[in-house]
């Protein structure tokens, strides 16, 4: 029997020239939850930067998150409470799932 974790919420963001930590207020969804160990974090259209270290991203700075490949998956709740995201050249929709 496969484990199934619980998903706790999920948020939509539209990242543009500031940086956005999960703690922003999204689009639409919900901001990171006291719970969550998990993210997932996928763009739909253009590239963004993601931090989780305390250093704010910049258009190249941060691991590159493109919409051609899988999401990035962060599993540390110290790196949740860090993350933060920026585009790189245009805004970029951005959804995030909370396990």
């Amino acid at each position: 029997m496969a484990f199934t974790p619980a998903r706790l919420g999920r948020a939509e963001y539209t990242v543009s020239t500031a940086a956005l930590s999960l703690k922003t207020t999204p689009d639409a969804g919900d901001t990171l939850p006291a719970n969550a160990s998990t993210v997932f974090i996928q763009t739909e259209d253009e590239n963004i930067r993601v931090t989780w270290d305390g250093t704010t991203p910049s258009a190249t700075l941060g691991i590159q998150v493109t919409s051609a490949n899988s999401p990035l998956i962060v599993t540390d709740r110290s790196a949740l409470e860090n993350i933060q995201m920026i585009r790189e050249s245009a805004d970029a929709a951005v959804n995030v799932a909370y396990l």
